[in-house]
Order: structure tokens, then C-alpha cells, then sequence
């Protein structure tokens, strides 16, 4: 009987390891690919799935670990799938092979994002980039790609934009970084929602881009931040909280300022600070009469202050 429920154990695998590969290579036809993923002619937990037709070698799949995933903590076949087709064109020499065949290696698909210009030392010594906020951030441009197919559309997919790709373009830095403001596909990216609706949120505005991915480089975009300057009244207050997003409010919204304030260092005691995502850790200041955003010296989490009164 034991050998029984091994057998079956061990068919169920197989068969999801077949649907898991047939779903990887329908996804990659659909990203406009023609490689494909194999199984080995041995299955066995430990085995491998291969990398066929691309020109660079790919990360190794364990469909072992795709199953697990699906069967103990129940995530959907698609979200396994698109997680692990991430994982399979996530090197670079990967990426840029596959947005080469897919037609999007092109300065059209240009897009700026931001980096914390000290924890990403290493990463910035080999790539080209621009300081911002007097060293804080970096300016990296990326080629972005976001599927059209509603099963792939949350797949993120991004290529750093090296000095080899420079040539290619016969570009230098400055000149395709002021190409991509210019993209008006890149402008109409670009979301300025509010934060919400309490009270506490009120005039609080969120500035990020399609997707919420690599965001937090819409207030790059002097347009939007004006349009922002005028609803608001004036100068702004910038908190470039994280990688995705920069929250915006009136200079003049002392209230907000500190609800935001209080709110991150609170996150931050309570671990749910993403460290990996995160920005900057100072605040900036957009000044309407001279159309500049400068970083502050002023922290962006703050401790809330006691009411000593109140305690009595």
C-alpha cells in the first residue's frame, strides 16, 4: 500500500512537472521567444530543467521546489509560473538577449529610476549613472518590460542600460537620460494619485509610474511636478519613501508632514521596513520660485513625541 501512494505521489510530480513546462514555454511563445524549457530524460526531485535556444546559458528550475510551491503553500499554477519565469530571465546577459529578440531593446523603452547612491556603490561602479540630491540617489536608466497578456502583466522585467548599450544607441548618458523625460509614453506613465481619504492622508499625494515599479522617479518629470506644485499651492514637501514611489504634500501641511514622519519610524520599529526597497532616508523640498527639489538634512522617519500633559 506504501509503495501504492509512492506511485501516485510520484505521478502526480510528473504530471505537474509536464503542465509546469508546457506553461513556461506557452508564456515565453507569448513574449515573442522561440526558446523553450526541457525536462531531463531522468526525472527526479533533484533534476534540472534546461535552457534551449537562447544564446546565453540560463539559471538552473527545479521543478521540485515549482511543485512544492503549488501543492504545500498553495500558490496558483500562473503565479509559479510567472514567478519562475522571472527567475529565469533575471541575469542581465539573459535579459538583454531576450529583449534583443523581442524587439525592445530599443532607446524608445528607455525609462530613469532611482537607486540609494551608498548602498549601491558597487552596483554604480559598473554602470553609467548620475548623482542626484547632492549623492544621495542615483540616476540609472533601465529598459522596463511590462507583458500585455493579463497573466503576465505583474511580471517584472528590467535591463540596466550599460555603456555598451550607449554605443548601441550612439548615445551618450545625458543625452538619452533627457530622451526618456521626453518619451511622452514615459510622461503618460506617470500617476499622481492621493495618498487616501482620511482625514490624517488629506492633500497627501502618491507620485509614481505604470505599475508601481521603479516609481519613485516620476518627480523627476518637471511637468508633473508643477501640475503637483499648483494643486497644491506652491512649494512641496518630498518623502522619496521607496524605490516605487515618492509621496508629495504642501510645505504647508505640517500635519501630514508629521503623520508621514511618525508612520515611518513606526514601520521601521515594527519590521516591516523593506530595506531592499528603500530610497532615500532624508526628505526633499520642491521650491516653486526656483523650480529645483534639493535634499534636506532632515531625517524622514521621526520619532512621536510624547505628550508629556497628556501622560499625567
Amino acid at each position: 500500500m506504501r509503495n501504492d501512494r509512492y506511485s501516485i505521489i510520484e505521478k502526480e510530480k510528473r504530471e505537474f512537472y509536464e503542465i509546469f513546462v508546457y506553461e513556461l514555454n506557452d508564456n515565453l511563445q507569448k513574449m515573442g521567444l522561440g526558446w523553450k524549457v526541457v525536462l531531463p530524460d531522468h526525472i527526479s526531485d533533484g533534476c534540472v530543467i534546461s535552457l534551449q535556444g537562447s544564446p546565453e546559458k540560463g539559471p538552473e528550475i527545479f521543478p521540485f521546489v515549482a511543485y512544492n510551491r503549488h501543492t504545500q503553500l498553495g500558490e496558483p499554477l500562473w503565479l509559479v509560473v510567472r514567478n519562475s519565469l522571472e527567475f529565469l530571465l533575471q541575469d542581465d546577459r539573459i535579459t538583454k538577449a531576450a529583449f534583443k529578440e523581442m524587439g525592445v531593446l530599443s532607446p524608445n523603452l528607455v525609462v530613469p529610476t532611482l537607486m540609494n547612491a551608498k548602498r549601491n556603490q558597487e552596483v554604480l561602479d559598473n554602470f553609467p549613472h548620475k548623482l542626484y540630491g547632492d549623492g544621495d540617489l542615483a540616476i540609472v536608466l533601465r529598459i522596463i518590460y511590462h507583458s500585455t497578456d493579463c497573466l503576465l502583466e505583474d511580471m517584472h522585467l528590467n535591463l540596466r542600460v550599460t555603456s555598451e548599450m550607449l554605443n548601441e544607441f550612439g548615445m551618450d548618458f545625458d543625452t538619452l537620460y533627457q530622451w526618456s523625460l521626453d518619451n511622452p509614453e514615459n510622461q503618460r506613465a506617470v500617476s499622481v494619485e492621493p495618498f487616501g481619504t482620511e482625514p490624517e492622508k488629506k492633500d497627501i499625494y502618491i507620485m509614481t509610474t505604470e505599475n508601481f515599479y521603479w516609481g519613485a522617479s516620476a518627480f523627476l518629470y518637471k511637468e508633473k511636478v508643477h501640475e503637483l506644485s499648483d494643486k497644491l499651492g506652491g512649494d512641496m514637501v518630498l518623502f522619496p519613501t521607496s524605490i516605487n514611489q515618492c509621496v508629495a504634500l504642501s510645505n504647508k501641511n505640517k500635519d501630514g508632514r508629521k503623520w508621514i514622519q511618525e508612520t515611518l519610524y513606526d514601520s521601521k520599529q515594527n519590521g516591516f521596513q523593506q530595506r531592499e526597497k528603500d530610497l532615500s532616508d532624508y526628505i526633499y523640498v520642491y521650491s516653486r520660485k526656483t523650480d529645483e527639489i534639493r535634499k534636506t538634512s532632515q531625517r524622514m522617519r521621526q520619532k512621536p513625541k510624547v505628550n508629556k500633559n497628556h501622560s499625567r
